[in-house]
């Protein structure tokens, strides 16, 4: 899980890893991790909505937002202390869940293009077939 601190640009060296538990207040505001969750999808759909991002866009974090929220209700997710506190390590959990899409849609992508190549050769084929009778 990827860790920026939302204070990092002030300081040049990394902090001790003591500092990262007594600042972090994940230990207690993970409680909220479904709170946070329904806060965030609301906050993605009206930037969808109010034209700040596109639409396809805003579905595509809403629905990286709904796979955390089965992820949480399966005790699938883990909290880093490094995210420091419950948005900020969802939206590290999001980001990662939105890499998986996007290289899923480029799985996918690919094999389309694979799909359509192949159709078109034998397209083709058969065209020259006909014509050449």
């Amino acid at each position: 899980m990827a860790t920026t601190k939302l204070w990092g640009g002030r300081f040049t060296a990394k902090a001790a890893e003591w500092v990262d538990e007594f600042g972090a207040s994940i230990h207690f505001d993970q409680q909220m991790a479904a709170e946070d969750l329904e806060g965030s999808i609301a906050h993605a759909k009206m930037l969808g909505q109010q034209n700040i991002i596109a639409f396809n866009e805003s579905d595509q974090i809403v629905a990286g937002l709904k796979a955390l929220q089965q992820d949480l209700i399966a005790g699938k997710l883990t909290f880093d202390v490094k995210n420091e506190d419950i948005h900020m390590n969802m939206e590290s959990l999001l980001t990662e869940k939105l890499v998986q899409l996007l290289e899923s849609y480029i799985q996918r992508a690919h094999e389309m293009t694979k799909l359509q190549l192949i159709f078109i050769c034998g397209l083709n084929i058969v065209c020259h077939m006909y014509l050449t009778q």
